[in-house]
Parts: structure tokens; sequence; C-alpha cells
């Protein structure tokens, strides 16, 4: 599950969110178009669907430009079909479309604008991955490119300004979905607002309306019910979950 409509890097109102992705030659997908929301995407599969390579592959883009990235591309993530093993790898492609929401402050990200035969704008960033060979040793190289032209740089300073934050699977759900400093659920809030001194103050505020107000509570066990009576439709009994969400 991830939020596609706050890919919002100027921290001051909405200005695109993702609307598609289309992923080639990447570990399990051959070939695979999604199409998403504004708002909360869901990804539903079974196991060995997809669904991580589809995640991994946000997760390369959107930490692109990053320098504290710690996802990358290697040899083993070309596809292979096993029925059919090719001569030569072909390259893994990375294709994201935005709609703008914001044209006025969208104009910042000029350097991924794509204007289509009947005047419509949205943004795209694209990726490549290929796999160059010498001496044995298999090195993987790329190329990044905005807009409708292979060859259009995207600024440094723009790729920055795409903030993600990914939130991993869980050991301790209670402890790391608290949203304190160093964990994922605290870096998510630190690159929404950055200034400390609000954080806390905000902070503040939310922990006095989860204490004390009964019409959150009341929301909170509202939707806690609605999650449990999904889960029980999709499982049976025998290994049934139950959720638990405390307003604390």
């Amino acid at each position: 599950m991830f939020h596609s409509g706050q890919w919002d890097t100027l921290r001051g109102g909405e200005l695109m969110f993702l609307k598609k992705i289309a992923i080639k030659n990447f570990r399990c997908l051959k070939s695979l178009t999604l199409d998403f929301h504004k708002g909360v995407n869901i990804l539903i599969g079974e196991n060995n669907s997809g669904k991580t390579a589809i995640i991994y592959a946000l997760r390369i883009c959107f930490s692109y430009g990053n320098q504290y990235r710690d996802i990358f591309v290697t040899p083993n993530d070309f596809y292979i079909d096993a029925s059919n093993p090719p001569i030569e790898l072909k390259d893994i492609e990375f294709d994201l479309f935005f709609e703008i929401v914001n044209d006025e402050k969208a104009g910042i990200f000029y350097d991924m604008l794509s204007v289509g035969a009947d005047e419509e704008k949205e943004l795209q960033l694209h990726f490549r991955y290929f796999l160059n060979e010498k001496k044995g040793s298999k090195k993987v190289r790329y190329k990044v490119w905005g807009g409708d032209n292979e060859g259009q740089l995207v600024a440094p300073e723009v790729l920055e300004l795409i903030c993600a934050v990914y939130l991993g699977p869980l050991r301790d759900a209670v402890q790391s979905l608290r949203p304190v400093k160093g964990n994922i659920l605290g870096d998510l809030y630190s690159n929404i607002e950055q200034d400390s001194d609000k954080q806390q103050c905000l902070a503040g505020k939310i922990h006095n309306l989860l204490q004390n107000d009964t019409e959150w509570r009341s929301l909170i066990d509202t939707g806690k019910d609605a999650v449990n009576e999904h889960i029980k439709k999709t499982r049976d009994e025998a290994n049934l979950i139950q959720l638990s969400v405390t307003a604390a």
C-alpha cells in the first residue's frame, strides 16, 4: 500500500501525483503497466505475482538523486524467461507519468514536462538500465531523462525535490509505527514537516486529541471493526488475525 497523491515536494500544496508506471524486464516482470489513482493505492496479488518487484521499481525510481539511497539495480534484477533464455538480456525500463495538479508551481519540474498533440501537459521521468560486460565482469549502467526526448537531463536539485519514504515490513509493528525520531514513520513525518519546533507542537496536539477526544476514539474503533470484518471475509476462521488499533 502506498499513497500516490503526496509526491508534494515543495511542502506548500499538492503539485502532482503518480498516475502511471510502465515496467519492463525487471525481475519477474516482462512487461507491466499500472494506472494509479490519486490518494491511497493498494496492490493485491498472490505470492510471486510481482507485488514486491513493483514496490522495488518505485523505490529505485524515487530514491534516484538521493545521496543516501540504499537500493540499486543489480545484474540479478534483469528479467529472464526460464523457458526461453535470451542470448542477451534486454534493458530494464521504468517510465513514470505524473498528472499535474498545480500548473503554476509544477513549473519547477520543467525538465520533466511533456506536452501532447492536444496540448495536454504531464510530467514524465524515464529510466533505462543495461548491462555492460567487460573482461568477464558485468556492470549495470543507466540513463535517466525527463519529458518526451531521450537525453533531456533532469537537474539534480529537481530530483531531490521528489520526496519518498519507504515503510518496510515490520517486526514490531507497535514500536515501529510510533512516530518517533529514527524509525520509519518518524522519517515520513520528518520529510513532511522539517521544522523541529513545529513537529513537537503538532505531536503534542495530536497526543492530546487522541487521549481526550471521544469522537476520535469512536472513529478509531469503527475503523478497526471495518478492517477486522474485511480480514474475516478473506481468511478462514482457523487462521483469523485480529487487528488492534490504539488511540495513543
